[in-house]
């Protein structure tokens, strides 16, 4: 299992976005701890509670997107994410 993150253009909205249509392998979840694919946009998940500027001054950006990828298929997860970014 592997964990990464990137910004998404578009901020917040983008990443909500992005968590709602990206499908199957992907589980939307707050959690690390599991063996599935997850994807987080932590500005509005995991770091909700936070005011913008504290959420800045760690780096979580309001793009944020986290991944972490578990013991699906590669290429399956790799395909889901693409046609998920494609409708962004």
């Amino acid at each position: 299992m592997s964990c990464t993150r990137f910004d998404i253009v578009g901020g917040s909205e983008a990443g909500t976005k992005l968590m709602n249509v990206c499908q199957r392998p992907w589980s939307l979840c707050e959690n690390l701890g599991a063996t599935e694919s997850i994807i987080t946009a932590c500005a509005v998940m995991t770091h909700a509670n936070m005011l913008k500027e504290d959420r800045l001054k760690v780096g979580i950006t309001d793009g944020f997107i986290r991944i972490s990828c578990g013991i699906e298929d590669s290429g399956d997860l790799i395909k889901a994410l693409e046609v998920a970014l494609e409708q962004i």
